[in-house]
């Protein structure tokens, strides 16, 4: 059941990277309609691919750093592309950058740098503001400042758990020798080692 829940998982989250390549020449040439669909689709896979990866106890680095990946430039690429339609998904790309960057520092002290349970909504909350925005024909204030106002709190927030967790870092730990695909693709070993330390950021 791992290996076909491994299977179905990380094909989700491949389904949104391939949701990336669809998204440009829809916009130039598809309907709107079309683009909210994929869209709506590409971020309900975000919630699918971790679900089953619990249900069935499949998660391994492999599969988070592709979730990941796949999570930032979606959101990235589609805010590029709102930016069109309204100068103020510029703002939401600076506070973007900007938590990436305290975010790197975190890491850098060897700090967990997992999302917080603002930071989750903010996910879902931009996923919503996304999505909506292709069909949407009133005014973007009453969409992104929202979604702006929320960045920016998310990024308060860690600011200050960089600010007051720092001193608590702790050091590296050792990990064992092992093959890179155990590393990548072990399920036993992910569980066992996803919360030391600097690990963290692939979990």
């Amino acid at each position: 059941m791992k290996k076909i829940g491994f299977i179905l998982t990380n094909f989700l989250t491949i389904l949104r990277l391939l949701g990336i390549i669809l998204l440009i020449p829809l916009v130039n040439y598809g309907s709107e309609t079309i683009v909210f669909y994929l869209v709506i689709f590409c971020f309900l896979t975000d919630f699918l691919d971790g679900f089953m990866a619990r249900l069935f106890k499949c998660s391994t680095f492999f599969g988070s750093l592709l979730d990941g990946l796949s999570d930032k430039l979606f959101v990235i690429v589609n805010l590029l592309i709102l930016v069109t339609k309204t100068k103020l998904a510029i703002l939401v790309i600076i506070c973007e950058f900007l938590i990436f960057i305290v975010q790197k520092k975190k890491f850098d002290a060897n700090m967990n740098i997992k999302s917080n349970i603002l930071g989750k909504i903010k996910m879902w909350v931009a996923g919503l503001v996304i999505s909506v925005s292709y069909i949407y024909k009133g005014n973007f204030y009453y969409l992104f400042v929202p979604l702006i106002v929320l960045d920016f709190l998310v990024l308060l927030s860690y600011v200050r758990e960089y600010k007051s967790d720092k001193p608590k870092r702790k050091t590296s730990v050792e990990l064992p020798e092992v093959s890179m695909r155990e590393f990548l693709f072990c399920p036993e070993f992910y569980e066992k080692y996803k919360n030391h330390d600097n690990l963290k950021v692939l979990s």
